[in-house]
């Protein structure tokens, strides 16, 4: 395979004979680099973008668990991996905790098991990465669609509002968050109403001025995050 198209990788242990062995079993197939100590491994990460960080638990200056947490705010991205002995149950617990790690691998590590790992991992780490993009192209058409949007939680309050919203109803972002929704549409009280609206073609909204506008309306329902639930979302055609 082609240097340019591996993928780098980085494993971090004190003990040269370590190092030498992941060298030869995985330069063919990703770009490794090693290194034996922490300082030494951030520096490669940011000097190679590394995508794979295997280190081991046990090393003098600074545990795999340390290191994890050290780098994991500035390269959240990493596919991080702990390699260490049936032992360390509570440095397993802590990398999971503290330095969100991908996988751990006790030793001795065998090549093929480090391989699926790594495979495993580039692939989620490749799915959030696709989730990353999709978000931040929906969160541009949000904030840049001449349509008016509004997302309601689900205890009928606006959680959220595009500009062509806020210009359409005339509130401020802090204002329309504490709006009623019988004052944004005609004859509708609830979440339930909005969503059994018979009105969709020609729904009547009201501005802060209570000025009528007559829209042609959309509804989608989206999942979020945490206990929240779904929420609501609102498109309006003028």
């Amino acid at each position: 395979m082609s240097s340019s198209l591996k993928i780098p990788i980085l494993y971090i242990d004190d003990e040269q004979v370590n190092l030498l062995a992941f060298r030869a079993n995985f330069r063919r197939d990703y770009e490794v680099h090693t290194a034996t100590n922490g300082e030494d491994g951030k520096k490669l990460i940011e000097e190679h973008n590394i995508k794979i960080v295997v280190a081991d638990q046990r090393m003098p200056k600074m545990t795999g668990v340390q290191f994890f947490e050290w780098i994991r705010k500035d390269h959240p991205d990493t596919v991080r991996i702990l390699l260490t002995g049936f032992s360390d149950i509570q440095a397993v617990i802590d990398a999971i905790n503290k330095g969100q790690i991908y996988s751990y691998i006790t030793k001795p590590w065998h090549e093929d098991e480090l391989k699926q790992t790594f495979e495993a991992g580039i692939e989620v780490s490749r799915r959030k990465q696709h989730l990353i993009n999709l978000d931040t192209y929906f969160q541009h058409l949000f904030e840049t669609s001449s349509d008016a949007i509004l997302q309601f939680d689900k205890g009928g309050s606006v959680a959220r509002a595009n500009p062509s919203a806020l210009e359409l109803f005339g509130y401020s972002n802090e204002e329309i968050s504490s709006i009623e929704l019988n004052q944004l549409f005609d004859g509708i009280d609830s979440l339930d109403e909005l969503l059994t609206s018979e009105k969709k073609n020609d729904q009547v909204v009201f501005n802060k001025f209570q000025e009528s506008i007559t829209c042609d309306m959309s509804l989608v329902t989206s999942p979020t995050d945490g206990d929240q639930g779904q929420f609501l979302q609102v498109v309006l055609q003028r």
